[in-house]
């Protein structure tokens, strides 16, 4: 078990962040508006893994940028047949 040091809530919840995974969705993707630096941002957290369509990845983890950044995660940036059998093996050793 890795021990990865607890991220600030800026930089958890940041969808900027280098190597994030390509299932990872939140709302701020889906509004069409031109950003607006005089607006601060809202980071609500609302994230969802697409292939999951939940808060929760193939693996049983978060789907937020702070975990969605690692090639660590098995479910990385993974194809329809990878994630399906991520989730196979997690409910397997669940």
């Amino acid at each position: 078990m890795s021990m990865r040091t607890e991220l600030p809530d800026a930089e958890r919840f940041n969808p900027e962040r280098p190597n994030l995974c390509a299932n990872l969705r939140w709302k701020g993707m889906f509004i069409w508006a031109d950003k607006d630096d005089t607006v601060p941002p809202s980071n609500t957290g609302s994230f969802w893994c697409l292939h999951t369509q939940t808060c929760v990845g193939p693996d049983g983890k978060f789907a937020e940028p702070g975990n969605c950044d690692s090639s660590g995660r098995k479910c990385h940036n993974a194809g329809v047949a990878l994630a399906k059998a991520v989730t196979e093996e997690t409910r397997k050793s669940a």
